[in-house]
């Protein structure tokens, strides 16, 4: 894990989730200047993740993320098929990944294995509601993945309050994650929060219906139906593996991010891989956040 002193070196840019105020630290405590509200910080992370979600032990959001953290434990339990099952999703968004720089914020970002797939000297920050992903047991994806044995800054947060100032992040990354937020309208306005202007935001969204343009776009048919094969033999290989579907799954229409993103982002980059629906948002130099 990475030492929180380098967290702690920023600790001026971590704020208070809630209030978004100044953040004071102390060995185990950040408390805020604002709210008055307290927050855990340990060795190897800081959580700021809302009291509502982290006292709820017995919430159906609680058991949503257990049932996801268990989904992808079965899924490591053969680290040859999870590692060819990663570079599936990952291989395809290489040449856009290599081309980000500075600070990059991954929002849902697990114990950060896209950093594989990151140019050099980028400085990574995942941000995750578990800490499960800190756990050792992912270490045997190791010998696939080397980064996933390097430090990690690590942040314990949701998307819908993230816990750094205003332009602080280069871009950020929501790789299957939106889908997952319980307010993605909320979570794009806090990207455009944390985002420097002309900074980058990369979506990859799962289960999105295509519109009536792309449908009608013949090379567009021949590939959806090569997708709908690789889909269901993905289903199949889960079903075979007990590789439950995540329950915090929410269906997003691409009028839906049109719709939220207005006025914050343009769109640089669109385009399908495979199922999946790609946009490249930029924010608009004009956002005085």
């Amino acid at each position: 894990m990475l030492p929180l002193a380098k967290m702690r070196e920023r600790i001026g840019w971590l704020v208070c989730p809630l209030c978004k105020g100044q953040l004071l630290s102390s060995s185990t405590l950040l408390a805020c200047v604002g709210c008055k509200r307290e927050w855990q910080q340990t060795a190897n992370f800081a959580n700021l993740l809302p009291d509502s979600l982290w006292n709820a032990s017995c919430s159906a959001w609680a058991q949503r993320q257990d049932a996801m953290i268990a989904s992808y434990r079965d899924l490591v339990a053969d680290p040859p098929h999870a590692a060819r099952a990663y570079h599936y999703d990952f291989d395809s968004y290489v040449a856009h990944l290599t081309t980000y720089s500075g600070r990059v914020l991954d929002i849902g970002g697990a114990n950060g294995l896209v950093r594989h797939f990151l140019a050099p000297g980028v400085d990574y920050v995942s941000l995750d509601p578990s800490v499960e992903w800190l756990n050792e047991s992912w270490d045997v994806l190791g010998d696939y993945f080397p980064c996933l044995r390097q430090p990690i800054q690590f942040v314990c947060g949701v998307a819908e309050q993230i816990p750094f100032t205003h332009r602080f992040f280069d871009a950020v990354l929501a790789l299957w994650s939106l889908n997952h937020c319980a307010d993605p309208q909320r979570a794009l306005c806090e990207v455009a929060r944390v985002l420097r202007p002309g900074g980058r935001c990369l979506l990859v969204l799962e289960d999105v219906e295509p519109p009536w343009r792309d449908i009608l776009n013949l090379s567009y048919r021949d590939h959806r139906l090569w997708s709908r094969k690789r889909l269901a033999l993905e289903k199949s290989k889960a079903l075979l593996l007990g590789w439950p579907l995540q329950p915090d799954h929410l269906r997003i229409s691409e009028s839906h991010v049109e719709q939220w993103t207005a006025g914050m982002f343009s769109e640089s980059y669109r385009a399908w891989h495979g199922s999946y629906l790609t946009i490249e948002l930029i924010l608009e130099t004009s956002r005085g956040l």
